[in-house]
C-alpha cells in the first residue's frame, strides 16, 4: 500500500500469533498520507478460520452429493416444467437408452415420454398434488422402444425457472412389467381352459376361503362369475347346512398332506335341488412343497 499508493486487499493471508500459531486471515492495507506523502499504513485484518472451515465442509458436501448423483443406481435427473434437463446421472441415461448423460441434456424432456399426452397428464398431476410417489409410467427410449419406470417426483419453487423445478428418480422396472404381463396372459389362458371343462374345479386357503374357480363351479354356486367366489366360505353358498362337512374334509387332506379322491357326497343347488357328486380333494402346495390350502374337482 506504501509503494503503490493506494489500498490492497488480500483474502487468503496466514498470520502468526505470539504464540507462534498461524490463522488464515483476509486483510485490507490502506497507505496514510501527510502533505502529499505517504507516511504509513492502516491494516485491518479478520480471522476467517470460521469461513474456511465452513467453505470446507460446504465443499466436501457437494463433493459427496456429486458421487451419489453419479453412483447412484436409480436414475437421477432434475427438468424445468418447460421440458429442459438440468441434470442426468448415468442410471437415468442407461433407463432411457442413451450412452451418456450430455445426449440426454442436449434433448428436450418432451423426447423421453411415451406419447406427449402423458406428458400434460402427469404434468397436470404434479401441478395439483406437488410430490408423486411410487409412479409407475412409461418413456420411450432411444431407439424408440417403450420401457417402464417407477419414480418419484418433487415439483420445487424456484424463481430461475418459470413453473419450478421437477426433481425426481427412477427405477426401470420393465423386465417386472413384462412378468406381469406374462403372467397375466397365462392365468387367463388356465381360466379359460378350466372354463372350458365339464368338471367343476376350486381352490381354497388354508382357512377354506375360496381362492378362485371355474366356470361350471360358479355356476353351481350361483354366481354370476367366478371371480365372484374370491374371499368366501362355504357357509355363504347355497350348501351351507353342509359346509362344516366340507371343511372338516379340507382340514382331513391338509393335515394329512394326501389326497381324497373319488368319495361320494351330496350337494345342494341354489334352486333347492339336491345332486350327488363324485368329489377329488388334494392339498395345494407352494414352491417349497408346504401345504397352502386344498384344490378340488367334482362331477355330478
Amino acid at each position: 500500500a506504501c509503494r503503490r499508493g493506494h489500498g490492497a486487499h488480500v483474502d487468503n493471508e496466514v498470520l502468526w500469533r505470539r504464540d507462534g500459531t498461524s490463522f488464515p486471515a483476509e486483510y485490507w492495507s490502506h497507505p496514510m498520507h501527510r502533505d502529499g506523502d505517504v507516511v504509513g499504513t492502516v491494516v485491518t485484518f479478520l480471522d476467517i478460520t470460521e469461513r474456511n472451515l465452513t467453505q470446507e465442509a460446504l465443499r466436501e458436501s457437494e463433493q459427496r452429493y456429486r458421487l451419489l448423483f453419479e453412483r447412484n443406481l436409480a436414475g437421477v435427473f432434475r427438468t424445468t416444467v418447460e421440458g429442459r434437463v438440468l441434470e442426468c446421472n448415468q442410471a437415468a441415461a442407461r433407463v432411457f437408452g442413451y450412452d451418456s448423460p450430455e445426449e440426454v441434456l442436449s434433448l428436450p424432456a418432451a423426447n423421453v415420454y411415451h406419447k406427449s399426452s402423458d406428458r400434460e397428464a402427469f404434468l397436470n398431476r404434479l401441478k395439483t398434488k406437488k410430490i408423486l410417489t411410487n409412479h409407475e409410467m412409461r418413456f420411450r427410449r432411444k431407439d424408440g422402444d417403450s420401457v417402464w419406470a417407477l419414480a418419484n417426483f418433487t415439483l420445487v419453487d424456484d424463481e430461475s425457472a418459470v413453473g419450478g423445478i421437477i426433481e425426481g428418480t427412477l427405477i426401470d422396472i420393465n423386465v417386472r412389467k413384462r412378468a406381469e404381463e406374462e403372467l397375466y396372459g397365462s392365468r387367463q389362458m388356465l381360466q379359460f381352459i378350466l372354463d372350458a371343462i365339464p368338471q367343476r374345479v376350486f381352490w381354497k386357503d388354508q382357512n377354506s376361503i375360496y381362492l378362485g374357480c371355474n366356470r361350471a363351479f360358479a355356476i353351481d354356486a350361483g354366481l354370476d362369475a367366478p371371480a365372484a367366489i374370491i374371499g368366501k366360505s362355504d357357509s355363504d353358498l347355497a350348501w351351507s347346512q353342509v359346509a362344516e362337512r366340507y371343511r372338516a374334509d379340507d382340514r382331513s387332506v391338509m393335515e394329512q398332506e394326501s389326497a381324497k379322491l373319488n368319495f361320494e357326497e351330496r350337494q345342494s343347488r341354489p334352486d333347492g335341488s339336491v345332486l350327488w357328486l363324485q368329489t377329488n380333494k388334494l392339498p395345494l402346495r407352494d414352491r417349497d412343497g408346504k401345504v397352502t390350502g386344498v384344490i378340488g374337482t367334482y362331477e355330478d
